[in-house]
Parts: C-alpha cells; sequence; structure tokens
C-alpha cells in the first residue's frame, strides 16, 4: 500500500483533484485517457515526498503504485551481471513511474531513487486498476509510452540493451506491441 504521510499537502498548488486531472492530460501516458479514467484516477492520488537518495520503487518488487514526480527528479537504476548498479536515466518534473509493473504484473524491472527531495502524487495498484475501470476502459495502450534502447555496460565490458521509456520509467527488454488487457493484471 502506498504510504502517505501524516498531515501530507499537495505538491505546488494542486489541491484539487481537477488541477491533478490536468497534470495528469499533459503526461505521455495518461494523455489519451478519457476524462472519466483521469477523474478517477486524480481522485485517489495522494502526497508522497522522498528524500535525497530513498528508494521509490524496488527493483524485483512486485508494482504497488504509480508515482507522477511533481518536483525534484528520479534516477532509474539497474543491477548489473556484476552486481553494480548503474544510473540509466533521469526523469524530471511531469512523468511517470511504476506503470510498467501495474500494467504487466511483472515485478520492478529497476529501482527508482529520489535524487534530491522529490515530491509525487501516487496512485496505489488498486486505485490504478479501479481507475481504468471506471470508464469501461478495457485496456491502456502501453506503445503510447516510447522506448529507446540505451546501452548498459556489464561487468565484462559488454554492452547490454535496455529498453527505456522516455517519459515513463522502465520497461523489461521487450518492447509490447498491443494493449494490455485490464483483466490480465
Amino acid at each position: 500500500m502506498v504510504d502517505v504521510e501524516a498531515g501530507a499537502t499537495a505538491p505546488r498548488g494542486l489541491a484539487t483533484p481537477a488541477a491533478i486531472l490536468e497534470e495528469l492530460r499533459g503526461t505521455r501516458l495518461w494523455a489519451q485517457a478519457p476524462d472519466t479514467t483521469l477523474a478517477a484516477a486524480a481522485a485517489h492520488m495522494q502526497p508522497r515526498t522522498f528524500a535525497e537518495g530513498e528508494t521509490l520503487i524496488e527493483q524485483g518488487a512486485p508494482g504497488e503504485a504509480l508515482y507522477l514526480v511533481m518536483s525534484g527528479s528520479v534516477e532509474i537504476r539497474v543491477q548489473i551481471e556484476s552486481g553494480a548498479e548503474t544510473t540509466v536515466t533521469r526523469l524530471d518534473r511531469g512523468e511517470c513511474v511504476g506503470e510498467m509493473s501495474l500494467l504487466t504484473g511483472d515485478p520492478a524491472s529497476a529501482r527508482v531513487v529520489a535524487v534530491g527531495e522529490v515530491e509525487t502524487l501516487a496512485l496505489s495498484a488498486a486505485d490504478f486498476t479501479a481507475a481504468l475501470t471506471a470508464s469501461a476502459v478495457k485496456s491502456i495502450d502501453i506503445t503510447a509510452v516510447r522506448s529507446t534502447t540505451l546501452p548498459v555496460v556489464t561487468g565484462t565490458r559488454n554492452a547490454m540493451p535496455v529498453s527505456l521509456p522516455c517519459n515513463s520509467g522502465i520497461t523489461r527488454p521487450t518492447a509490447l506491441a498491443a494493449p494490455v488487457e485490464v483483466g490480465m493484471m
């Protein structure tokens, strides 16, 4: 379950679900969603602040929440064959992380770490699913999240391709060509 700090307030003037809805509408992941889906998600998003170095998502853990970065930056880090951890990208305000695990049911493929203080709006896995089903949405097109393959240096200096969506967190190495059915989660 997503922990919400006692007395937490919505980041930077986003005190109303309507303001959160507009913020969601500006993201690549939610841009094409119907208003009823956005409203359902916005109504359940909770503020969450992370301190420098705090982990939002642990690699290998089940998906618990989607996080919309409202201020600050997060790094997407993966553990490579040698056991070392490498940073593969940095995400800033207006970008989502955690949605791939919620959509696919797979464990998180990377660790997401706060760079400085990071304010987010969190949507629990249960509320994410409820938002998708609230407006009878049968699927969400995860191909709307643009992926780029970047090399990651392993302990043996060989390049290993990793697919990264530019605006939404890290995906697993295979690209998905079709929508994921909500009932499959």
